[in-house]
């Protein structure tokens, strides 16, 4: 490994380039991201129990009954589970499977059915005539716009008549703090089983902002001896102008501060409860 393939390797990217793919749909770094999911400590890869458990609870109360839900990026099935136990039916969309193995695990000690599918879901068919789709922890930022008003238009098509799309999304505070956290380029050398690989590896991480899209992207080069993979993570903020003028026109929505139902105006969140207007 030469030193003209790292600096090719560790170089700035087109926005929203996919890289090497989504890296926990790998199954060794899945196996490490089931836990961040779960880890109540830390806001880095999923909400806290608590927080979970708030959002259902509101997102409940929206519908009239439960009926069928698909939960789009359910992870290790924390929405999903607790929206079973209210009496949802419930399908869950993943990458991980690790994630989806625990979820079932949770499901069958607990006496719950999930219907859980292994997929993108930019890709997999949708089951039709839901009453309510769900996409959680401002996903919808980490999508193209391309990517974002494609999902939204399958979303509108998956609904049963009157059926609700509830989504959040991060705004420019939080954008702003979680771009100043990520820093610039950093470097550290693994000589062991870390998060990315069991195998000694160089890790070089890079934040590249691209203001004209309200995005930045960080992105992880992995590096072992015989391999380069990149990873990217995309973060697009918005407000409810843009999510009106971009991705719900012909919808009627309510907006909100978070899918707990809390007021916009302080929040460093908007949370859309969408209906498509026939």
């Amino acid at each position: 490994m030469d030193w003209a393939t790292l600096a090719k390797a560790d170089r700035r990217p087109r926005a929203f380039d996919p890289g090497d793919g989504i890296f926990w749909a790998d199954p060794y770094i899945a196996s490490h991201v089931v836990w961040a999911h779960l880890d109540d400590r830390s806001d880095d890869a999923g909400r806290p129990l608590p927080q979970v458990e708030a959002e259902v609870e509101w997102i409940h109360s929206l519908a009239p009954r439960p009926g069928r839900l698909l939960d789009l990026g359910c992870g290790a099935g924390r929405h999903a589970l607790l929206f079973a136990q209210r009496g949802w039916s419930v399908t869950g969309v993943d990458v991980a499977a690790p994630s989806l193995e625990y979820a079932r695990q949770e499901a069958t000690d607990a006496g719950l059915s999930l219907n859980l599918v292994l997929g993108d879901f930019n890709t997999v068919p949708f089951p039709d005539q839901q009453d309510l789709i769900l996409l959680a922890y401002g996903t919808i930022g980490c999508l193209s716009p391309a990517q974002a008003k494609k999902l939204i238009t399958r979303c509108a098509r998956a609904l049963a008549p009157h059926g609700l799309l509830v989504f959040d999304a991060f705004r420019r505070r939080w954008w702003e703090a979680q771009k100043r956290a990520a820093g610039g380029q950093t470097w550290s050398v693994v000589p062991q089983e870390g998060f990315w690989t069991p195998a000694p590896h160089l890790v070089l991480s890079r934040t590249d902002a691209y203001p004209s899209l309200r995005t930045f992207g960080r992105v992880y080069t992995v590096v072992e001896s015989d391999r380069i993979r990149r990873f990217p993570l995309w973060y697009r903020w918005y407000d409810p102008e843009h999510l009106s003028k971009e991705l719900l026109v012909g919808w009627k929505v309510q907006f909100c501060g978070g899918l707990d139902g809390r007021a916009l105006r302080s929040s460093s969140w908007v949370a859309a409860v969408a209906r498509r207007e026939e």
